[in-house]
């Protein structure tokens, strides 16, 4: 950290900015006036938050925190500037409501970055709450005090306050001016740092003439401590030195507060505090009269009937130390159910889970008498303080909770707890409850000096498999078992029943009520109290043999429900096939066809015709019998604009004007499908493959030919935006103003009278099969019509001129003579240009066919501007969509020629088919 003292003893510290954080940062100016704008319009909607926020914004000017900028710096724009927006929030603290206005250093710029984005966060200095709550328990008397605005006691460098500049205006009518914060900005990332580090400074600094308030303050890393009477002295002096006055003084004992002034206690007498009243400190509850913990009442005092507002309820219970464990289990085990249930947020819930949040929220009123000693009742000695640790396990939950025993008076203190919700195999749960974190450590690892550690639990395999030296057999209980061997010794392992396991309560919820009357929990087992030998055995007693008997029952299974089981159409009606088959075989005695057998078509069809009777069955039951008693459907129904029938097979069809068509009868009657259901699915997914992996409208084709689906749009839409393959394949296109079409694009004609040809490749074949065979390369002529963008596919094996006469020979042949051909400035092609010009001078063709439909006048080539691949868009367009295909059906596999060029051709009829006008 860079710093330096000032004249008057405070700290001068410069922010930790990122290189290149000017460059990084874009303009924030606006942002800030914006955000202030928002703040005017709600002063003007709440005087009493404009009231408070002016006198908040005054005072932070009065103080000399921040300082308004002249014109002349105004101009200056010699470093980089940053705004910081800022809004205000009411905390309810021990005088009440008030108002602090907090800066949002995270606020991005218009380049999207923010000022905390180009700011090192720097190493976490504080310790977590649970270990400075365990360290301040330690002792038996104890106080806490505050800094006073312990950031805005650390001045920044001059050479950074451009960085920290805000805009503020008392009202909208006002001029707005602009400031610069002098001191470490709450709200920004680097803030927690730099204060704390302050703070070791000051103790490196000046700590050699107050060990003892050195000492406190660099363990616990905290702007509160604890500590025995006529300890706050030294405190005091040593914070003054770096300018950080305390204040809020509270403490257990009230002749720790003799000689304080009254302004810098907490409450004006020490009688002040009770039960009612208590002092929160580190976000718990701490009455210092009876030297008791416990948890602030939450508000839950406005009916709550949304999974919205029952969120927003649990999360207003801060319990760092897990005193409320069983409790707030059931409110996370009543948002899972709601989660479950697929309630929206604002959804009301239905009467069951209503019920039950209305007996949480019953309890929660009495948690004032959860009350937990502060003081752990042991000396200050290793010696005579051990920690118990118990784990548990359900199907909903694991809980692990751990006491303090101290001797000699053996006592039993509530410590912490730990609780994972829904473990996932239901075989390791109590062994993953085993090593909750820190409720099971070595005791050197402890915040605090302890003897040792005693681990309980209630699962006999468990500390067997603990025991045990050999490998179980499964990875994952061998991970978790060695991780507790290398955490534990095996010797502090010990066997609890489950009725005296006080974790079991926390795996399986319980209400206030029933955790105020739970004495196992708040003060652990009795039998602790007791010494060690009147203690549950070290291991549980031998396990007799039990005969069990296990009874099966075999449920049928819809076909609907199996066909889940399958992700692909044709694998669903190849084992629909050979299940019919094998039943026929067996219940009337008929010869078993050979399995090798290939299936034929109508088998395959007489499965999918089974699958859409059973499937109808399900989505279309209510129709399908009005349809057999010769009844309408439903008018409300979906099929009720189809005008369905029954076919002979039972299969309900659209009826629809097309029967006098030639079409056959599964395209003039259709069969109807659910789109919601999983046979529609495994449709769309097979026509998604068969069209290649196309897009809407190529499947949509596809999926048409064999049902006819309920919202089959908005389903087909969805299952190709979902696919991965297309995914991955899918480029992202950028758009532009597009220049007017040229006339060979809008002008009439017949197929292929116009015609743009590029080259795409190449492409790896080869020769032949099996191992060792070389590859070679090979290209693909596309010719595509300009007027209609049909296309035309031949497979090349090289860039010379000779085979581009060759393709477009066979392309003559094939599509009729063009009367244009258009093309990029390739070499090949110029010189196809030149010989067909040569040859009708000479009169001599190399190529006999070509001459069969070459006239006097020839192809006329035109050639688009060199360097100028946008004037061939449409046949750049045609070779995207031939890859587009060809990727999906081949990706990185070397096919050899013959079966490129059937994939090409395959290829062509698909984009050739595709419909002329949205469908």
């Amino acid at each position: 950290m860079d710093h330096h003292r000032d004249h008057s003893v405070r700290y001068v510290v410069r922010l930790p900015l990122k290189p290149d954080a000017g460059r990084l940062l874009g303009s924030s100016e606006s942002s800030a006036c914006a955000s202030l704008a928002h703040r005017h319009r709600r002063m003007a909607r709440d005087d009493t938050f404009a009231a408070a926020y002016r006198e908040f914004m005054q005072a932070y000017i009065d103080s000399g925190h921040m300082i308004k900028l002249s014109h002349e710096e105004m101009k200056l724009k010699d470093s980089p500037v940053h705004y910081i927006p800022h809004h205000g929030i009411w905390q309810h603290g021990d005088h009440g409501p008030r108002l602090r206005v907090v800066f949002d250093a995270s606020r991005p710029t218009l380049s999207g970055v923010s000022l905390n984005d180009v700011t090192h966060r720097g190493p976490k200095l504080q310790r977590d709450i649970w270990t400075i709550l365990l360290r301040w328990r330690r002792h038996r008397v104890a106080f806490c005090a505050d800094m006073k605005m312990m950031y805005r006691q650390i001045w920044i460098d001059k050479r950074d306050l451009d960085w920290q500049r805000v805009v503020w205006s008392p009202s909208s009518s006002d001029p707005i001016q602009h400031f610069r914060l002098l001191t470490v900005t709450y709200g920004t990332s680097c803030a927690p740092y730099l204060a704390l580090r302050t703070i070791e400074q000051l103790c490196t600094d000046e700590g050699a003439q107050f060990p003892a308030a050195t000492v406190a303050i660099l363990r616990d890393r905290c702007a509160r401590s604890g500590g025995s009477t006529g300890f706050p002295r030294p405190l005091i002096q040593l914070t003054n030195k770096g300018g950080f006055p305390l204040r809020k003084w509270v403490a257990n004992d009230p002749r720790l507060l003799e000689g304080l002034n009254t302004a810098d206690c907490l409450r004006p007498t020490w009688i002040s505090f009770s039960a009612e009243d208590p002092v929160r400190e580190l976000g718990i509850a701490w009455n210092p009269q009876d030297d008791s913990l416990g948890v602030a009442v939450p508000d839950v005092s406005k009916p709550r009937r949304s999974k919205r507002e029952v969120l927003s309820a649990l999360a207003t219970i801060f319990d760092p130390c897990g005193w409320l464990a069983p409790t707030t289990l059931t409110v996370k085990l009543l948002i899972q159910d709601m989660w479950r249930a697929r309630l929206g947020w604002d959804d009301e819930l239905p009467e069951l889970l209503a019920q039950r949040w209305r007996t949480i929220c019953d309890g929660l009123t009495s948690i004032r008498g959860l009350v937990i000693p502060r003081w752990l009742a042991s000396h200050s000695s290793a010696q005579d303080l051990r920690i118990h640790a118990f784990a548990d396990a359900s199907r909903r939950a694991m809980a692990a909770v751990t006491y303090s025993r101290s001797h000699p008076s053996a006592a039993s203190w509530w410590i912490q707890r730990e609780r994972r919700d829904q473990p996932s195999q239901g075989w390791s749960y109590e062994l993953r409850s085993s090593p909750p974190g820190s409720c099971v450590r070595p005791a050197t690892s402890w915040p605090i000096d302890i003897n040792t550690c005693v681990a309980w639990s209630d699962s006999r395999i468990v500390l067997h498999w603990i025991d045990s030296t050999e490998a179980i057999g499964n990875s994952v209980v061998d991970g978790y078992v060695h991780q507790i061997q290398e955490l534990t010794l095996r010797s502090i392992w010990r066997y609890v029943p489950s009725d005296k396991n006080p974790a079991d309560v926390a795996s399986r919820g319980a209400t206030v009520n029933q955790l105020l009357s739970h004495h196992a929990w708040l003060q652990g087992p009795e039998w602790l109290k007791e010494p060690p030998h009147t203690w549950p055995p070290n291991r549980p007693p031998d396990c007799e043999e039990q005969r069990l008997c296990l009874y099966v029952a075999a449920e049928d299974e819809d076909v609907t429900d199996w066909l889940r089981k399958f992700s692909s159409l044709t694998r669903a009606l190849r084992f629909m096939v050979r299940l019919k088959l094998w039943i026929r075989q067996r219940w009337n005695r008929d010869p078993c066809p050979d399995p090798l057998q290939p299936m034929t078509a109508q088998e395959l069809g007489e499965a999918f015709e089974a699958c859409l009777v059973r499937s109808q069955l399900q989505y279309f039951e209510v129709e399908a019998r009005e349809l057999r008693h010769s009844r309408p459907v439903p008018r409300k129904s979906p099929l009720a604009a189809l005008d369905p029938f029954l076919d002979a097979k039972g299969i309900l069809r659209v009826d629809g004007r097309l029967h006098h068509s030639a079409l056959p009868f599964h395209l003039k009657h259709p069969p109807i499908l659910d789109g919601s259901s999983h046979l529609a699915t495994l449709v769309i997914d097979w026509a998604h493959a068969r069209s290649i992996h196309g897009g809407f409208k190529a499947t949509y084709v596809q999926v048409f030919q064999r049902a006819w689906l309920i919202n089959g749009r908005r389903r087909i839409r969805h299952h190709v935006s979902q696919c991965v393959t297309c995914a991955a394949a899918r480029a992202r296109t950028t758009s532009h103003i597009m220049a007017p079409l040229p006339a060979s694009r809008v002008t009439a004609a017949r197929p292929f009278e116009r015609t743009g040809v590029d080259y795409a490749g190449p492409f790896l074949v080869r020769q032949g099969r099996g191992k060792g065979i070389p590859t070679s390369k090979a290209w693909v002529a596309v010719f595509v019509c300009l007027v209609t963008k049909a296309i035309h596919l031949e497979l090349v094996g090289n860039l010379k001129t000779d085979s581009l006469l060759g393709a477009l020979t066979r392309f003559v042949g094939r599509r009729r003579r063009p009367r244009e051909m258009w093309s990029d400035n390739a070499t090949n092609f110029h010189r196809a240009d030149f010989e067909i010009r040569a040859a009708m001078k000479s009169e001599q063709i190399r190529w006999p066919r070509l001459a069969d439909y070459l006239p006097e006048e020839g192809i006329e080539w035109k050639f688009i501007p060199p360097s100028a691949p946008h004037f061939g868009g449409l046949w750049e367009a045609a070779v995207r969509s031939y890859k587009f295909h060809l990727k999906r059906a081949v990706g990185t596999q070397h096919v050899t020629y013959e079966e490129l060029n059937t994939l090409i051709i395959g290829v062509e009829a698909v984009l050739n088919s595709r419909p002329l006008e949205p469908v």
